[in-house]
């Protein structure tokens, strides 16, 4: 089954992230990194020097795909020192979707409920082929990484339910502690908070699979929140913009796959069925 055969989708957001660094002083490690932590404080991350002129640009070159432009907040704070930043969203219209936003370092593609693979596939091929086109130093431009995240999540009222108890029965993930830790009644053994994180190397594309599971939100309703990710960095990183499409797909490929395999079950039989979410 395909993702947009999905009838109550529990899609909260897509998103595509591309990182860079320019100049052959600021080469990305030698080999990809399997935590997704970024590499020393701040001020040891270069910054692009063609950043401003690179959001003129872009904007110029997106203007007919998404014509509306936010200046962040976060605007006002000089590229050099928050790295990876985003400054400035381009919008199909007011508060519409999907949504590219640039930063020093940075440009991701963000879309919600109405996504569908085809039309992101096509848009993120479009956004890193133009990234490339208008870099006025794109000779010396060095890619740190590329993430394809996705975030799901299920209401779920922590006051009357066991969040293991989902886990186990819903996402086929079991974490369990030991019965003697609640024996004396101090502590009940119903939890209201998670926060579990795994990561594992993978070879097509090669790099790392994430899955997080954590409490949250959903339109102010509690919720389980998880994401599934496909993280690639330094010299793992194909070379673009020629190997954007392979590695998208590749990456939607695992992602798609752990999907399906956690929500098979009941999950799946609600999400096929025409419900309000």
């Amino acid at each position: 089954m395909a993702f947009e055969q999905l009838k109550s989708p529990p899609l909260v957001e897509a998103i595509l992230e591309v990182k860079w660094r320019v100049g052959p002083s600021n080469q990305p490690p030698a080999t990809a990194a399997t935590t997704g932590v970024w590499p020393g404080p701040p001020s040891e991350i270069a910054i692009d020097p063609s950043y401003d002129l690179l959001v003129g640009r872009l904007s110029d070159r997106l203007s007919n795909s998404y014509p509306f432009h936010e200046r962040l907040p976060s605007a006002i704070i000089p590229p050099g020192i928050v790295p990876f930043l985003v400054q400035h969203r381009f919008r199909k219209g007011q508060n519409a979707w999907p949504v590219v936003q640039v930063g020093p370092g940075i440009v991701t593609l963000n879309d919600t409920r109405n996504y569908q693979w085809a039309d992101f596939l096509e848009r993120g091929i479009t956004l890193i082929n133009t990234l490339f086109e208008t870099h006025p130093q794109k000779s010396e431009v060095v890619m740190d990484s590329l993430l394809l995240r996705y975030i799901d999540a299920e209401p779920f009222d922590f006051a009357t339910e066991s969040a293991l108890k989902f886990l186990k029965e819903n996402l086929k993930v079991t974490l369990q502690l030991p019965d003697s830790l609640f024996q004396e009644g101090q502590v009940e053994s119903r939890p209201e908070g998670l926060n579990l994180q795994v990561v594992y190397p993978s070879m097509s594309p090669r790099g790392v699979l994430q899955l997080k599971i954590a409490t949250g939100k959903r339109d102010n309703q509690q919720a389980i929140i998880w994401e599934t990710a496909v993280l690639t960095r330094g010299q793992d990183v194909p070379e673009l913009p020629g190997g954007t499409k392979n590695w998208l797909e590749a990456a939607h490929g695992l992602t798609h796959a752990w999907f399906f395999k956690l929500v098979e079950g009941e999950l799946l039989r609600r999400y096929s069925v025409d419900e309000q979410r």
